[in-house]
């Protein structure tokens, strides 16, 4: 960790947990992102080529917003999901204001987006939990929602144009606070699926 001074400040600045040990071999930096009309992608892996458990945070350390701010709207990852397994997406609102956002799991809407012979999670389901643990939230089948399309088009999220797809989604106003969102197959089907976090302006 090159940057641990910028770091340790955004660190403070945002709540993310510290990473107290300057020797240790997590990753981290502090960049600042501008608007280009695409989005920015992050990629991580081991250094060595090694599996195990891994936890990717991205925080907006913007410190003080006025209404024309540039700020973080959305986030996703994609992932190839084992044989009865779940992908798992955190998220935190800060402040004092609701905010309602557009959750998304992707499966079959993914083909076009993705490289030819990727195997795509066929029933990818979604479930939200709040900080207590229990789900608020749930959806496997979005069954061509009209308010979950208008909202998509509202974030420039690319459209489900299957209304019979089994790609879930839920829009949701939540209060402030910490919220975690898991995605996995209704059969337990390995396969890649993609999860999105939507700010709904």
């Amino acid at each position: 960790m090159s940057n641990q001074q910028a770091v340790t400040a955004a660190d403070a600045l945002t709540g993310a947990f510290p990473l107290p040990d300057p020797t240790s071999k997590d990753s981290a930096t502090v960049v600042a992102l501008t608007p280009n009309g695409y989005g920015y992608t992050v990629q991580f892996g081991s250094v060595s080529g090694s599996s195990g458990s891994v936890l990717a945070e991205l925080y907006d350390a913007t410190a003080n917003y006025t209404p024309t701010t540039p700020h973080l709207i959305n986030l996703s990852c994609k992932f190839q999901v084992a044989k009865n397994g779940t992908l798992t997406a955190g998220l935190w609102i800060a402040g004092t204001t609701s905010k309602t956002m557009l959750i998304r799991v992707s499966g079959p809407a993914l083909a076009p987006l993705v490289a030819p012979g990727t195997v795509l999670m066929p029933d990818p389901q979604l479930k939200v939990f709040n900080a207590a643990d229990q789900v608020i939230s749930s959806n496997a089948g979005w069954a061509g929602n009209p308010q979950i399309a208008t909202a998509a088009a509202t974030v420039y999220a690319f459209a489900f144009t299957n209304p019979a797809s089994t790609d879930s989604a839920t829009l949701i106003t939540l209060p402030p606070g910490r919220y975690t969102v898991q995605a996995s197959s209704v059969t337990g089907t390995p396969g890649t699926t993609l999860v999105e976090v939507y700010e709904i302006p």
